[in-house]
């Protein structure tokens, strides 16, 4: 998920609508960048959080930011699962929600960037820094995140 915004923010909180086994985690990445050249030098954010169970999608705090400025932003999100997981196996630990019709409500300068996802199959699969992964550009669906931070 992307957005571009024009103007700094302060105390940034950022979250996202996902579901997955309460056993395990994933860890969210905030970059200003993704693609095969990204690196931890383009990272403004990383942080682990366990997932709130399958039964619904639950909006979960992932990162907050004391001050973000002005530029363009991406979102990863990586399920860290289970060991056994393989390409050949169907064991996802979890999934962010999305919607084909998003209600965006944005601050002024504020613009969405669009959605982006890793093809598993056929694909490169996850590089071993997420953002860095070849993705693709997701044209139906928008992911379900919030970005709440004061001008």
């Amino acid at each position: 998920m992307s957005w571009i915004q024009s103007s700094n923010y302060t105390n940034v909180a950022i979250s996202a609508t996902i579901m997955g086994v309460n056993t395990q985690t994933l860890t969210a990445y905030l970059t200003t960048q993704i693609g095969s050249t990204t690196t931890t030098a383009n990272e403004i954010a990383r942080a682990t959080v366990a997932f709130p169970g399958w039964n619904n999608f639950t909006n979960v705090a992932l990162l907050n930011i004391p001050n973000l400025p002005a530029g363009t932003y991406y979102l990863t999100l990586i399920a860290n699962g289970d060991s056994n997981c393989t390409a050949q196996t169907n064991c996802s630990p979890g999934a962010w929600a999305g919607t084909s019709m998003p209600s965006v409500a944005a601050a002024s300068g504020v613009t969405p960037n669009g959605s982006y996802y890793t093809p598993s199959n056929p694909g490169p699969g996850i590089a071993a820094y997420p953002p860095a992964s070849s993705l693709n550009a997701l044209i139906t669906q928008s992911f379900l995140f919030n970005v709440m931070g004061s001008q």
